[in-house]
Order: structure tokens, then C-alpha cells, then sequence
């Protein structure tokens, strides 16, 4: 929450009913901003009904529809459908109306600061940080968790997201602010890189794994990326299959691997 001498700024809005409440009652926000269209960052929006919420471009249609939503996780088939519905009526998710959306180097003038629009696609097409002037960055999902970078979506994509960490890299903030992790204060650029590395760190483990040829199905089953699915999770399962199929395209293209008769091996 940013509040301006013009207005005052939400940006996400995955926060909880109670503490949703807690700001309604005490604080008028003129706009949220939504880093993103994933439903832990917008699940609360239905409760701020005078505010104007905006998102990028890109993320607009995930947002606004729950069907656009579950293809996006590629659970298109009907089959998903009541597990998929179910677990967004637990969130207490709801379609939203996008009111506005924004773009890559928009400006918010608060009076008293500015926010800066970041576009950082890679964990979803749409994904932005935030640059609150002169020096503090709200990451989002580029959020420095040990887990790291997730792309397990249709529009996830490991390039961009590799440029958008190298571009706030760049930026070299002297806060950061992850969704997932709190506030950082200290150690920002190296902890940048250490999330940057997983995605190399994952090429290896693929490349060690198919000294042996395997297919998509045997690679996605040994939890590469997760490295566990205790609870025999579908979607979780679903996910991991996105993301090594990610790798695979990509290490095709740089001809480290080959692919045939729906193998993949070492060239």
C-alpha cells in the first residue's frame, strides 16, 4: 500500500480478508495495481469496490475471465474443470473488471512519489515490477524464494523471464520487495543472481538425466523442477510437465539435445 498526497496506491491485492478489511476501514484506495494475473495476487480485488484496478495489457483477458484463466494452466480439458473451480472457490476468487491497463514505462504521479510500470514478462506474459521512486522495486514473482523461478503456465517462457531478472539487475534497487518473501534490504544483486541460476541449474539436471534417452512424461515424472509431489498433486504434476517442456525446446534450439521418435537425447 503507497499512499500519495494525490492518491493513495494498492498494488496486488492478495492479501487476506482480514487484513483487506483492515485497510477498507481505514484507508481509501484510489487503484490497484495488479502485478499480475494469477489468482493469489488479485483474489481480494472484489472486496475493494470503488477502486479502479488495472493490469497490464497482456494479463487483461486472465484476469477478467476464470475460463481464459484455467486454460492459461493448461487444464483446458473438462476434466479439470471441478478441481480447477474448486480450488478457485477456495481462494474466494471472482472475475474481475479490469478497469484500465498499463504499459511497459508508465508513470503513477502520487504527488509526493512516483511509481514506474516495469514490464517483466516470463512468469506470465504480463508481469511487471514496480520501481517506487528513487530506489525501491516491488518484484512480485520474481520473488527470490529458494524454489525459484516459476513458469508452469501456457505463457510462461524462460527467455524472457532470464532478460526481465537481468533488466532489474540493472536497475540495481536498493529495497526490494518480493510477494512471496518479504522486504530485502541487503545482498539484493547476489540474491538476483542466485534466482537468475536456477534456470542453468535446471538445464544440467536434464542434460544429466538424458545420457539415458527419455521422454517428456519419464523426464516430468522425476520432479526435476519440484523435486517432490507429496500429495500426488495433479496440477502440481501438470506444472512440472510446462516447465521441462520449456527447457527442452530451449536446449534444442542452443543443439545441446535432439529429439526423435518422441525420445530426447544428447546430440
Amino acid at each position: 500500500m503507497i499512499l500519495g498526497q494525490k492518491e493513495n496506491i494498492l498494488i496486488d491485492a492478495g492479501m487476506g480478508l482480514s487484513r483487506a478489511r483492515k485497510i477498507l476501514k481505514n484507508f481509501s484506495i484510489n487503484k490497484i495495481l495488479l502485478s499480475h494475473c494469477h489468482e493469489d495476487h488479485t483474489s481480494c480485488c472484489k472486496y475493494f469496490k470503488s477502486s479502479k484496478i488495472l493490469v497490464h495489457k497482456l494479463d487483461k483477458e486472465n484476469v477478467e475471465s476464470i475460463s481464459n484463466l484455467q486454460k492459461l494452466y493448461g487444464l483446458n480439458n473438462e476434466k479439470y474443470d471441478a478441481i480447477f473451480k474448486s480450488f478457485m472457490l477456495s481462494l474466494g476468487y471472482r472475475e474481475i473488471n479490469i478497469s484500465d491497463t498499463f504499459d511497459d514505462g508508465q508513470i503513477f504521479d502520487l504527488g509526493n512519489l512516483k511509481i514506474q510500470v516495469i514490464h517483466t514478462p516470463g512468469h506470465s506474459a504480463g508481469h511487471c515490477c514496480f520501481l517506487i521512486y528513487p530506489n525501491i522495486m516491488f518484484l512480485s514473482d520474481i520473488d527470490l524464494t529458494s524454489f525459484g523461478p516459476w513458469y508452469g503456465a501456457t505463457d510462461g517462457n524462460i527467455d524472457n523471464f532470464i532478460n526481465s531478472i537481468k533488466k532489474i539487475i540493472k536497475f540495481n534497487p536498493k529495497i526490494v520487495i518480493s510477494s512471496h518473501k518479504g522486504v530485502f534490504y541487503n545482498g539484493i544483486r547476489e540474491k538476483l543472481k542466485i534466482f537468475l541460476s536456477k534456470f542453468e541449474e535446471r538445464d544440467q539436471k536434464i542434460l544429466v538425466n538424458l545420457k539415458q534417452k527419455q521422454t517428456l512424461d519419464g523426464l516430468t515424472n522425476k520432479l526435476l523442477i519440484y523435486g517432490k509431489n507429496p500429495n500426488q498433486d495433479e496440477l502440481l504434476l501438470i506444472a512440472e510437465k510446462f516447465m521441462i517442456k520449456k527447457h527442452l525446446e530451449r536446449l534444442i534450439k542452443n543443439k545441446k539435445i535432439q529429439k526423435k521418435d518422441g525420445f530426447y537425447s544428447l546430440i
